[in-house]
């Protein structure tokens, strides 16, 4: 089992400001839907926890129209919702899920964000 998170980012810093897609993934999601990426990694078991550094996929066609199919963009860093993330993979162009997805973080990273302060109203 994996869980998928759909949700939005204010992406900034690459051209105008723009409001893109995303999914919030368990590590295990891309090997349980058999998908590789054509670059880089895919996500590792330590980032399924919180506090884990702020990594993402991209997708191919974000890859494509906001990095011109750069080859080196792995290690780069894009901005969303305020927050620097490090590219750590391109997604292949066969991805596809049944909500638009421009990029990818772990599930970790989602929890980092949105964690609740126990005990405090």
């Amino acid at each position: 089992m994996a869980a998928v998170i759909p949700l939005d980012f204010n992406l900034t810093g690459i051209r105008q400001p723009e409001l893109i897609s995303g999914l919030a993934v368990s590590p295990k999601f891309l090997s349980m839907t058999n998908v590789r990426p054509i670059l880089g990694r895919r996500f590792t078991s330590d980032e399924r926890k919180a506090g884990t550094q702020p990594v993402l996929l991209l997708s191919y066609s974000l890859w494509q129209s906001h990095f011109g199919a750069d080859r080196n963009v792995i290690g780069r860093t894009v901005r969303l919702d305020a927050r620097d993330f490090t590219i750590v993979g391109v997604l292949p162009p066969s991805f596809r899920w049944t909500e638009k997805c421009d990029v990818m973080e772990p599930l970790g990273v989602w929890l980092t964000n949105n964690r609740r302060d126990e005990g405090k109203g």
